[in-house]
């Protein structure tokens, strides 16, 4: 059976007024969705080990001194920390003309840390990216108007977004086989040793 690590994931602090909450969501969910069609990891979040995420920071940063040591005594090998990046959108246009051509590209990254937690040592970095190039015409306008996430339609963005995620996982997957199995003893009854991993992380009953 193959080992699976379990790794804690925690979305990267940033500034809620850059990037929108509800695509910040739906990058969560599409991410923890491939990673988990991948079967590499067990994924945790917080809650689920016991963890508060108010306990977890400092001065509203992640305390990352605190988060290794909790999760090496829950014997989590990992620890992930990613983040929606801004969406970028740049425009270029011609300078005079009735008609004048103007070129979009929008721009959807999706970054992602990854650490041992038995050292508090990264593992790796990385960025998935995916951009859309089109472009419109303006009528007899003195002026560019700027454009905004709200001028993309919801299916263009969300194709993006899953498409960086896409672009970003096989990276993140190659990580599982530089960390090894640990676990700690939770009990021994007569000849038989229980630990605090399970199936879930690729252990069967009987494994030696």
């Amino acid at each position: 059976n193959q080992f699976k690590p379990r790794v804690l994931v925690l979305m990267s602090k940033v500034d809620e007024a850059l990037v929108a909450k509800e695509w910040s969501q739906r990058a969560e969910a599409e991410l923890l969705r491939q990673l988990n069609l991948a079967g590499s990891y067990v994924l945790l979040q917080p809650s689920e080990i016991e963890l508060n995420t108010k306990d977890l920071t400092d001065q509203g940063k992640w305390d990352w001194e605190k988060i290794y040591k909790l999760t090496r005594e829950k014997s989590i090998p990992m620890v992930m920390e990613w983040e929606l990046m801004p969406i970028q959108i740049q425009q270029e246009s011609d300078a005079v003309g009735i008609m004048r051509e103007r070129q979009r590209k929008i721009v959807v990254q999706v970054r992602a840390r990854m650490a041992e937690t038995r050292k508090g040592k990264d593992l790796t970095s990385e960025t998935g990216l995916a951009q859309k190039e089109d472009k419109d015409v303006l009528w007899l306008s003195k002026g560019d108007k700027k454009v905004t996430v709200a001028d993309y339609d919801h299916e263009t963005l969300s194709f993006l977004l899953k498409d960086a995620i896409t672009s970003l996982v096989p990276s993140l997957v190659a990580q599982a086989s530089r960390v090894s199995w640990s676990g700690r003893v939770a009990m021994i009854k007569n000849d038989r040793v229980y630990l605090n991993v399970g199936r879930q992380s690729g252990l069967q009953v009987g494994d030696i």
